[in-house]
């Protein structure tokens, strides 16, 4: 069955939930001790409707704005998602800055993220 947004109680759709992404407790050693993308150690890995922020100011390639840059939404879980965790979206982390259970309705889940580091820098690793 096709989702409609008629019914006032859904609010995403499950096709809306796209794009991949992984939540990492940087506190969790690698498995392995080369550290790549793939070797990382997560607490969460599913798919969710992201939002980004435009507007990323850098100065010499290293990012200079405190804002929120990426929103994602994501179905609920039970796993507990802290501030110093990160986020895996296409090979770069972001920094969690907050986490809201929208409308305290246990289903989805709000995240918003900071992106972490720089371009010519290795701030982009933990």
């Amino acid at each position: 069955m096709a989702c409609t947004r008629k019914n006032k109680k859904i609010k995403y759709c499950i096709s809306d939930f796209r794009t991949p992404i992984r939540i990492i407790d940087p506190s969790i050693e690698p498995a392995d001790e080369s550290y790549s993308v793939d070797n990382t150690n997560f607490i969460w890995k599913g798919k969710a409707i992201c939002k980004t922020s435009s507007g990323v100011q850098n100065f010499n390639g290293v990012n200079t704005d405190n804002g929120i840059t990426h929103t994602f939404i994501i179905r609920y879980t039970s796993t507990l998602i802290e501030k110093r965790f990160m986020i895996l979206l296409r090979g770069e982390f972001l920094v969690v800055d907050s986490v809201e259970n929208i409308n305290e309705e246990n289903r989805y889940l709000k995240i918003r993220c900071k992106k972490r580091g720089s371009e010519t820098f290795q701030a982009n690793q933990f």
